[in-house]
Parts: structure tokens; C-alpha cells; sequence
């Protein structure tokens, strides 16, 4: 495990020891019940970071999908590179730098200096933009 995915754990385990406490039964041992509400938190924080990735690879396959429809839109009739101008400036640099320069969000979040969830925010916007200047 990360580091920072141990301490997020390790806070949350004290905060649901803290928050549960009055569910121990005194004259039992502490050991298994701080161990099943740590297990606990454990499968918590994969499940919720299992949710994430699923819905960021599906708004990749989406957007993947808008983006290839731009090039062929632009191909035949130039108004997907028409919307893609009229994006803010910020949105259009992002989904430039993602899907034309094939960057990565964390290499894009360097490169910018914005934080990656910020990107993935702007990208996310500028293809709901795109997808209404095209309809």
C-alpha cells in the first residue's frame, strides 16, 4: 500500500474507532474489533477507489469516442475542430495536451500545474461543451 493510502486508512480507522466506540462490548478483547473495523476500512477504501477507476475509464472510452468523431467530423466537414475553437482557452489546452499530444493527466498536471482531479474536471467539461456544439 501508498503511504498516503495508509495514512488516509489508518485516520479513518481511528475516526470509525472513535465514531463506533460504543459498540464494544467491554470484557471483550479489544484486538478483533479494532482489527474488523481496520479490515473494514481497508476494503472501504478499495471499493471507492475501484468506483473511480471504473468511471474514469468510462468517461475515457466517451471521450476517446467524442474526440475520434471530431477527426472525422473535421475530415468531412470541419465543425468538430470549429468547437474544439470554441472551447476556453484552458479547456482547449487540455484536451490538446490529452488527447492530440497523447499526454498522460498526471504528465498534463505537471506540465500545467494544476492538480490532476482539475483535469480531469476541465477535460471533462470541455468534451460536455464539444458534445453540445455538435449536436
Amino acid at each position: 500500500m501508498e503511504a498516503e493510502m495508509v495514512e488516509d486508512v489508518l485516520q479513518d480507522t481511528l475516526l470509525s474507532i472513535h465514531r463506533f466506540l460504543h459498540t464494544f462490548l467491554p470484557g471483550r478483547a479489544v484486538g478483533p474489533w479494532i482489527y474488523a473495523i481496520c479490515g473494514n476500512r481497508i476494503a472501504d477504501h478499495y471499493r471507492r477507489k475501484r468506483r473511480i477507476q471504473l468511471v474514469e475509464s468510462e468517461i475515457d472510452v466517451e471521450d476517446s469516442m467524442v474526440v475520434g468523431a471530431a477527426a472525422q467530423n473535421h475530415e468531412s466537414t470541419g465543425t468538430a475542430v470549429d468547437a474544439v475553437r470554441r472551447l476556453p482557452r484552458r479547456q482547449r489546452r487540455i484536451i490538446e495536451l490529452l488527447k492530440i499530444d497523447g499526454l498522460s493527466v498526471k504528465e498534463v498536471s505537471v506540465q500545467t500545474g494544476m492538480s490532476e482531479s482539475a483535469v480531469k474536471t476541465t477535460a471533462f467539461r470541455g468534451y460536455e461543451t464539444i458534445r453540445k456544439l455538435l449536436r
